[in-house]
């Protein structure tokens, strides 16, 4: 069984994520049913009830674990 992250190690995934992309950053998310959907940061990540790092995405209900969610990159958003 995989050792759960530690507050630090979490507060600094939020922290990468924030640095690298800012609200309106093009996502793709895996919801609960196991579809992908491509969508925009609503918000920037923060860490949610001391355990879970989260943000949330227009066009879907809810906040999202950091984990689920991918930044698109450059090249795909051109094609």
């Amino acid at each position: 069984m995989r050792k759960p992250k530690t507050l630090s190690q979490i507060q600094a995934q939020v922290e990468a994520w924030n640095s690298k992309h800012g609200i309106g950053a093009d996502v793709t998310v895996r919801l609960d049913d196991g579809r992908l959907v491509t969508t925009k940061a609503a918000s920037d990540a923060y860490v949610l009830g001391g355990h879970s790092p989260v943000l949330f995405l227009v066009g879907v209900r809810g906040c999202y674990a950091l984990d689920r969610v991918t930044p698109v990159q450059a090249a795909a958003r051109a094609a």
